[in-house]
């Protein structure tokens, strides 16, 4: 892991990326990693939890801490090295993990070709509950959607079912009118696929009110809808982006914890992309973050796969060339 800001190229267009970069952000630091990070998800009010490939057939989850220079007034230009506060290794069937942090302890993990969705507690690196799917869900993102009601995504269709974790109930369908609509249309020669996100994914950032929770799904298509979780039967924004990709595990959507209206979204090039809706269904351009492919060790067909929000407009971002950015703007 090393500090990635100092830029050594001679290109005269990334020499200028950087002194422009002065003025367009308040806080940005880069990193980079031996491996991709996959994954991001908060777990405290410093600190994030990472997945990242440690070998070919193995993953690695991590909790790092985040730059004190971007949380207090003192300056630090480089990671703490007290970086990993937790490492445990769990025994659990779950490959090539999507991951869903409900506290610095629990964790709601699925992979490919799984029938389960597994809660998994981090202090005892045991796996508490495994909830088996119905076989049409195919793979599926794990979500939580309030302290105790979690949530899958199916990636083919969009189909959202959810779940009280504390009993042995059913999952159960929501969003229904779009997810019925989405397993009758198909086209297999540009297969449409989904990921979700929900405004309870902040609430080691700033406390939600579980009563005003919204739920997001994002398509390879670009095709974005917004949920409130008070009435699932229909959504209350409905935007096509002018976005398209064919990497179904790259997308990501995510909502700033200082405003419901404001979303950010990534996974179709090498930018974040920072939204607000200003309903009804119009959708403005906030700021882009261009600087992943700006950095020396950056490899062609650069793409960012992972992103949260922080308080106060910090968002932190990793992309393919193994870079991690923590910027404010």
């Amino acid at each position: 892991m090393y500090n990635m800001f100092e830029n050594d190229s001679n290109d005269e267009e990334e020499d200028e990326w950087f002194y422009n970069s002065v003025f367009r952000y308040k806080q940005l630091q880069m990193f980079g990693f031996e491996n991709t990070i996959h994954h991001i998800e908060p777990s405290c009010h410093d600190r994030i939890c990472v997945a990242q490939r440690h070998k070919p057939d193995k993953y690695e989850i991590m909790e790092l801490s985040l730059p004190e220079k971007l949380l207090t007034e003192s300056h630090q230009d480089c990671l703490m090295k007290n970086l990993v506060k937790k490492q445990s290794h769990i025994p659990t069937s779950v490959e090539s993990p999507s991951l869903a942090v409900n506290n610095s302890n629990d964790i709601l993990a699925s992979s490919i070709g799984s029938k389960n969705v597994e809660l998994i507690n981090t202090e005892t690196a045991q796996v508490i509950t495994s909830s088996p799917l119905g076989s049409e869900d195919g793979r599926v993102k794990p979500i939580f959607v309030s302290r105790n009601v979690g949530g899958v995504c199916s990636v083919d269709s969009g189909a959202v079912r959810l779940k009280d974790l504390r009993s042995n109930s059913n999952w159960s369908l929501v969003c229904k009118e779009f997810s019925q609509r989405g397993l009758i249309v198909t086209n297999p020669p540009d297969e449409e696929y989904w990921t979700v996100a929900s405004t309870y994914e902040n609430y080691f950032i700033k406390q939600p009110s579980e009563s005003d929770s919204k739920l997001g799904l994002l398509s390879t298509h670009g095709r974005l809808l917004l949920y409130d979780m008070r009435n699932t039967d229909s959504a209350f924004c409905d935007i096509q982006l002018e976005k398209r990709t064919q990497q179904r595990d790259e997308i990501c959507l995510r909502f700033s914890p200082d405003s419901l209206l404001r979303l950010s979204v990534t996974g179709f090039d090498e930018n974040v992309y920072i939204y607000e809706i200003d309903l009804p269904n119009n959708l403005k351009t906030v700021f882009t973050h261009d600087g992943h492919s700006k950095q020396k060790s950056s490899v062609g067909n650069t793409s960012v796969i992972s992103h949260l929000w922080w308080r106060d407009n910090l968002v932190i971002s990793a992309a393919t060339n193994n870079s991690l950015h923590c910027w404010r703007f």
